[in-house]
């Protein structure tokens, strides 16, 4: 694939031309223009209001880009997104505030990839997927302190605490998503310290109001694979009878 072009939303001119540099990108896309084929948009503030226009403009992916700090974060996201057909990458923090599993469906659906009969499962098993990450990965949750009901208004001022914090709520959460005519893969990485369970160890007890989530994924999925020390989970859906 030929090397991508950027276009960004708020982000520093001086901060593109060096990010372009690093990667060896072509040139710099401006947002005012039609995009071209290949090109990665970076914006200065990810949220709902911010991605939603541009989610149906056909960009390989959309990286959350605050400033400086974030350079080599950024640059090293945006070299291993090249490989990917799809890709979204953000904070933890700005990961829990953004409904990123429908976003990430919108996306697949205007590139007219995913099916409207798949959607309702693809997107219920990426959200639970990238809760798990969120809450269990890079803001290292105990699970039984959340199962505890009467742990629970602990466990959410635990978990406010987390996502205030620098390291752990700047941790970084990828969703990356690759297709054929016959399936979709959507991945989940996060930057925790990762597990070892694996999907079919791990049922789905429907008297529980937590700790459902690996298991209603692989219930919903065709497949279900667990890569990095359980940082990455992918999911596939098989879509040729969709």
């Amino acid at each position: 694939m030929k090397s991508p072009w950027l276009a960004a939303v708020g982000v520093p001119g001086p901060l593109m031309d060096r990010l372009a540099t690093r990667l060896g990108f072509p040139s710099i896309a401006r947002l005012d223009a039609q995009p071209p084929q290949s090109c990665m948009l970076l914006l200065h503030e990810m949220t709902e209001v911010a991605l939603e226009p541009v989610l149906i403009h056909p960009y390989l992916a959309y990286i959350e880009c605050r400033g400086d700090a974030d350079e080599d974060a950024v640059a090293a996201i945006l070299a291993t997104l090249t490989a990917d057909q799809f890709g979204m990458a953000m904070s933890t923090r700005t990961a829990f505030s953004l409904e990123a599993a429908r976003l990430v469906c919108d996306a697949l659906t205007s590139r007219a990839v995913l099916p409207p009969s798949l959607r309702p499962a693809v997107e219920l098993a990426l959200h639970e997927i990238v809760a798990n990450a969120i809450i269990h990965g890079n803001l290292a949750m105990d699970q039984q302190f959340k199962d505890d009901p009467e742990l629970f208004g602990q466990f959410c001022e635990l978990l406010n605490e987390r996502l205030n914090d620098t390291p752990a709520g700047q941790r970084w959460i990828q969703i990356t998503a690759n297709w054929t005519d016959d399936w979709i893969k959507v991945s989940v990485i996060d930057q925790g310290k990762g597990f070892t369970q694996k999907p079919a160890a791990t049922p789905v007890d429907v008297e529980k109001p937590y700790g459902r989530g690996l298991g209603i994924a692989a219930e919903l999925a065709s497949a279900v694979t667990i890569s990095d020390g359980g940082r990455r989970t992918t999911l596939r859906f098989d879509t040729r009878d969709a």
